[in-house]
């Protein structure tokens, strides 16, 4: 073992923090909607009532009530939705990926009742671009048992 650099030489090759992260920052969050409004409908951006209890927001930026990420570094940002589609309106329903109020990403779900949705994305983002969801068409449905998760961390 390398006793200067804690690694063992034989087996092991120091990536450096850089290697493992794109810097010290840390940014991860976890808003949840599950409130006792439960529908969602189309043309209107999702907010959110709480953080999960296991995973508050770290390094700032997200904004419950606007439901507004706003990145606190440069980087790299993976997100991700979790909702379960709304069964009283029979159609498909849509999210679109907000960056600076302009739609960079659209995803789309089937007319068929109740469906639970996942998606993920990646942007790279400059200090303070803003993120946000905006329900484009069809309905969500959030509650205690059913809530929607919005998350993004800095990658």
């Amino acid at each position: 073992m390398d006793e200067s650099n804690d690694y063992e030489s034989n087996f092991e090759y120091p990536l450096g923090y850089v290697g493992l992260s794109s810097g010290p920052a840390k940014v991860y969050f976890d808003a949840v909607r599950d409130d006792a409004n439960p529908y969602i409908y189309a043309v209107q951006d999702l907010t959110f009532n709480r953080f999960a209890t296991n995973m508050v927001s770290t390094g700032s930026g997200m904004d419950l009530t606007s439901g507004v990420f706003t990145a606190p570094v440069d980087g790299t940002y993976e997100f991700t939705l979790t909702a379960l589609r709304g069964h009283e309106i029979d159609t498909v329903a849509n999210i679109y990926l907000m960056k600076n109020g302009n739609k960079v990403c659209e995803s789309w779900t089937p007319a068929l009742d109740a469906m639970q949705m996942s998606y993920i994305w990646m942007l790279d983002l400059n200090t303070s671009d803003q993120v946000h969801l905006r329900l484009g068409v069809g309905q969500f449905f959030a509650t205690h048992s059913y809530p929607i998760h919005f998350t993004g961390k800095l990658l």
